[in-house]
């Protein structure tokens, strides 16, 4: 699985994007083609080698030969329509461009289509957005996470006269994105690298696990007079151990049947619990007790919380946020002399291999009167190119 990871320390536009990408690996051609294949006339593409506070960066520069003019949502989706380049690549580029509309059609209180680009609508925008798509598969990225991003203060000049920081059009951008504020009285997320951003990114956070592959530099524009080189990292690399976050829930009872414990972690396992446990305790005063452990997604954490209340006699209970390594696996089937059975396969660091599905297994053994251990066997040694992932 090959992922990126978007460094926006300083902020994020579409002609650094566009530069990120192509030095890490993009091929450049796509991008030197792409004016004729819009249909806009004079424009063209420079690439070259720059500097930015003495780091090396690749600078991308569209040069529109043309006056910018306004386009609707609709003559933007016909010209990338018509263009001649990849499907996916249009998709990606018209749904960017849809993203942009309903956070300008929000900031100015007007129907999405009536909407008329001005910066944004220009030869430069075109360009970045849908060049943008198109570098982005040939990458060939699986999935792509970015920092949270910077949000300055003070204000900018656009066509409507000077607008506060951030733009209200660019805060309907990023609704839903991680963001934090940074001393700066200059623009350095522009609406169209944050769309483009928020249409390829899966999410925002820290490096995912990687095995780091290169690493793309793209320069802003202009020298910054801020504490940051202005130039956008694009982390590329093969996913190692996939790492995510989940919700722990605790809590000590002695006060509970058996039966009761039980019916507990059945119930939680049924409300979307990734895992629930009871291990055996000594409480104060030597009286024999249990600790319930809960493992969950985070977004799950205040139901199942609430659960445990309802189904328990715990009158407390402790929770916390704590990160995990997972090895990647796919639900299927394995051939095996009984026929078909359910498996996981899990890839680790030393490769492939099958984990039984009890309950298959189970059932199975039953109908053909196999011994389930002989089954469990065939199962864990079956031939992983007979691996059959559920769709």
């Amino acid at each position: 699985m090959k992922l990126a990871w978007l460094d926006c320390a300083a902020g994020v536009s579409g002609d650094m994007l566009l530069a990120a990408m192509i030095d890490a690996g993009a091929d450049p051609g796509l991008l030197k083609t792409l004016p004729a294949a819009l249909g806009l006339d004079g424009c063209r593409v420079d690439i070259r080698e720059t500097a930015r506070a003495g780091f090396r960066a690749l600078r991308v520069e569209v040069r529109p030969g043309e006056e910018k003019r306004h386009r609707s949502l609709a003559t933007v989706r016909e010209t990338i329509s018509r263009a001649a380049i990849a499907d996916k690549g249009k998709a990606i580029a018209i749904g960017t461009f849809e993203l942009l509309a309903r956070a300008e059609a929000k900031a100015h209180g007007c129907g999405v289509e009536e909407v008329h680009f001005h910066e944004t609508g220009a030869a430069d925008a075109l360009i970045d957005i849908t060049g943008a798509a198109l570098l982005f598969l040939d990458l060939g990225i699986d999935e792509l996470l970015a920092s949270p991003l910077p949000m300055p203060q003070g204000a900018v000049e656009c066509s409507h006269g000077a607008i506060p920081l951030p733009a209200p059009a660019l805060a309907g951008i990023l609704e839903g994105a991680e963001v934090y504020g940074v001393p700066w009285r200059e623009e350095c997320v522009t609406p169209t690298g944050a769309a483009i951003t928020m249409t390829l990114a899966a999410g925002f956070g820290p490096m995912p696990a990687m095995r780091l592959a290169g690493v793309g530099c793209g320069a802003g524009a202009r020298e910054r007079s801020g504490p940051l080189a202005n130039i956008l990292r694009l982390f590329t690399g093969k996913g190692c151990l996939p790492a995510d976050e989940v919700e722990i829930i605790e809590c000590n009872i002695d006060d509970m049947t058996p039966e009761l414990a039980a019916n507990l972690v059945e119930r939680l396992l049924e409300a979307g619990a990734l895992d629930a446990c009871l291990l055996p305790v000594m409480m104060k005063k030597g009286r024999p007790g249990f600790q319930l452990q809960v493992i969950a997604r985070p977004g799950d954490g205040p139901g199942l919380r609430e659960l445990v209340f309802r189904e328990s006699s715990t009158i407390g209970l402790r929770y916390r946020r704590q990160p995990r390594l997972i090895l990647p696996r796919q639900t299927g089937t394995v051939a095996t002399a009984a026929g078909r059975v359910k498996a996981k396969m899990v890839t680790g660091p030393d490769g492939p291999r099958i984990t039984p599905e009890y309950e298959d297994c189970r059932r199975i053994a039953r109908q053909r009167n196999l011994p389930l251990t002989e089954l469990y066997r065939a199962v864990a040694t079956a031939d992983p190119k007979t691996f059959e992932a559920d769709e």
